[in-house]
């Protein structure tokens, strides 16, 4: 993880138990809130069943969105591959898992 993130930043990811390494390690898109404070950019994508969901946007503008254990599968990350067309799904140390 990119040690020059700000402190805000970090504790936002670690909150969200977004992997902060493994094969998909989360590297934010950074925006500013009100107080032009840097934080993770939020978006929900325009397709897919995931549709309307907000999520947290990384560097290459996918967006994770966290998915609850289901179908013999840990709660893991939805992360939506261009708008919604596709996704993967990512474990909380940043492996994918396997679509069955």
């Amino acid at each position: 993880m990119a040690s020059d993130l700000p402190e805000k930043v970090i504790d936002q990811m670690t909150k969200a138990g977004l992997p902060l390494n493994g094969q998909h390690t989360f590297r934010p898109r950074l925006t500013t809130n009100r107080k032009g404070e840097s934080i993770i950019d939020k978006q929900a994508p325009t397709k897919g069943p995931k549709n309307g969901k907000k999520g947290f946007v990384d560097d290459q503008g996918r967006i994770w969105i966290k998915d609850h254990a289901h179908a013999g599968l840990p709660t893991h990350w939805d992360v939506q591959l261009d708008d919604g067309d596709d996704y993967i799904r990512v474990d909380f140390n940043g492996e994918e898992i396997q679509k069955s």
